[in-house]
């Protein structure tokens, strides 16, 4: 018997159903009444049952396209799904995943108790002090609940407890469930109360960055506790704008002049500290991965005879997205031979590139294995002691981006265009000295300025010949305020820039028709 279809605007209830319909959603289930339901053509509708009163919970059918679903619902909570709807058989025989109408009663109210007990539990747990729930909770829960952004991530290091109970000092003592929104207040108070070092006597007050640091990870632990029902909702959540630093858009980004080949022969040859370590730091500065997408990495994905490194999304945390990164020198991979055989590195369960001897939970070391041969870099090529071994993913965006633009080179580096221009890209006085002088002097310098810029930031033709016109529009816009080489012409990275920002807003749908333009700024094409 075919499927019959309706367009739900089409749908009454009262056509299918004549008896026990106390509301248009609500019907008393039998499984005859659910047969003659029909499939609805887009969208969705959801039922629920009429014998289910009281307690909280719902038993609700939905009704799609393809199929008719049961799923359990509590008062405040999401859905969960029982399984699909299938006819009554004799054999009582049914495929996995799909429930009679008894039988979804059944698991119905299954799922009834279980989330009696866990509310039970979740109401025990929101009566506990914040300190206690660190003590005891709060690392098992980051194994097993989702945080905001939909994955899992387990604590690593037990001095983020440590940390996070030093800045909640004022509300330690409180219980989960007194969390409000006024401590916001109390605590930004609290951190820029001066407070000495009992290490070495030093006076600091919390900066804005340190700040913005602080509260994330609190309110990633407050987020963690409205999922697992101690408290309603998170009233911490929301505040970032209170921690802006507006130095920080000032200050000025770090990169490092040194030879790489040069770097890594002092790292393995003259440098102490662990082989894992030094494998790991001469990967940032090889790749300018993230010093995460190093020691988090596995075996697989150092890919000696393709001499490529691979970064799945599953590590690449920000963005999400897995990309392959060449490392062209002989020399790296050498090295990476040598630590594949020594004591440094063993075969392990997770397949990790670097496996912790600790066995820590995650199964691989932390970012503290390269403290010792860091340490000796910094001393050894005068950089200052405040410097940041992450900085070299600033010096490898920073070389790459001249040489193929920032939208290439923001693929490589695994970040959007625009966060590329702002935290990675170190400007260069000198290397816009011939550019200015054009400016300056007139254009009889402009072939001097063409021939000395050539090698650090090519010029392109840019019109806004055969634009669309919502393109052009912005293209007009795009150029108001920026430094161009010439009349017609921009610098490759500036175009690069502006494609990708038309390319982005193409797919958010707020400008139409430059598909075509897109495709034709394609370097395939």
């Amino acid at each position: 018997m075919a499927k019959m279809i309706i367009k739900k605007e089409d749908f009454i209830l009262s056509d299918y159903i004549s008896k026990n319909v106390t509301k248009q959603s609500t019907f008393m289930f039998k499984e005859i009444g659910i047969k003659k339901l029909p499939y609805i053509e887009k969208g969705s509708k959801d039922f629920f049952d009429a014998t289910v009163s009281g307690g909280g919970f719902s038993l609700v059918l939905r009704l799609t396209k393809r199929s008719k679903v049961f799923y359990f619902k509590p008062t405040n909570g999401s859905m969960k799904k029982i399984g699909s709807w299938q006819e009554r058989t004799d054999s009582c025989h049914y495929p996995s995943g799909f429930y009679s109408l008894a039988m979804a009663r059944v698991e119905f109210k299954k799922i009834c108790s279980q989330w009696d007990n866990f509310c039970a539990e979740s109401a025990t747990t929101g009566e506990w002090t914040i300190e206690r729930y660190l003590d005891e909770k709060y690392v098992e829960d980051r194994k097993s609940i989702k945080i905001k952004n939909g994955g899992i991530k387990p604590i690593e290091n037990l001095k983020v407890l440590k940390a996070i109970k030093s800045d909640l000092t004022p509300f330690i003592k409180k219980r989960i469930k007194d969390v409000d929104e006024v401590w916001i207040k109390e605590l930004i108070e609290y951190w820029e109360t001066p407070k000495e070092n009992p290490t070495n006597g030093v006076v600091k007050v919390k900066s804005k960055r340190s700040q913005r640091k602080s509260y994330t990870v609190i309110n990633s632990m407050f987020n963690i506790c409205s999922k697992a029902k101690y408290i309603t909702h998170n009233p911490l959540d929301g505040f970032n704008y209170l921690f802006k630093d507006e130095e920080e858009y000032e200050r000025e980004i770090n990169t490092y002049d040194v030879n790489p080949d040069i770097a890594l022969r002092f790292l393995f040859e003259e440098a102490p500290g662990n082989l894992a370590g030094k494998i790991i730091l001469a990967t940032m500065i090889m790749a300018g991965v993230r010093n995460c997408e190093a020691y988090r990495n596995f075996r697989l994905n150092f890919q000696i005879e393709k001499k490529n490194l691979h970064i799945p999304s599953s590590i690449s945390r920000k963005t999400k997205k897995k990309r392959d990164i060449p490392i062209e020198s002989d020399y790296y991979w050498s090295q990476v031979i040598i630590y594949l055989s020594s004591s440094y590195y063993f075969e392990n369960d997770h397949g990790h590139m670097f496996p912790s001897h600790k066995m820590s939970e995650t199964g691989h070391v932390t970012e503290g294995v390269i403290r010792d041969s860091w340490k000796a870099m910094k001393l050894n090529f005068g950089f200052l002691t405040t410097d940041r071994a992450y900085d070299f993913r600033h010096t490898f965006a920073t070389k790459v981006t001249k040489k193929v633009g920032v939208e290439t080179a923001a693929k490589i580096i695994g970040d959007k265009p625009e966060t590329l221009m702002k935290y990675y890209l170190k400007h260069e006085i000198d290397e816009t000295r011939p550019l200015l002088a054009a400016i300056q002097n007139g254009s009889a310098n402009r072939q001097l300025v063409k021939e000395d810029t050539s090698d650090t930031n090519d010029m392109v033709q840019a019109t806004a010949l055969g634009m669309p016109d919502a393109v052009k529009e912005a293209f007009e816009t795009y150029k108001n305020g920026k430094v161009l080489p010439n009349y017609n012409m921009m610098y490759k990275s500036q175009w690069d820039l502006f494609v990708s920002k038309i390319r982005q807003l193409s797919e958010k749908g707020k400008i139409k028709d430059a598909d075509m333009w897109l495709m034709l700024q394609s370097e395939d094409v």
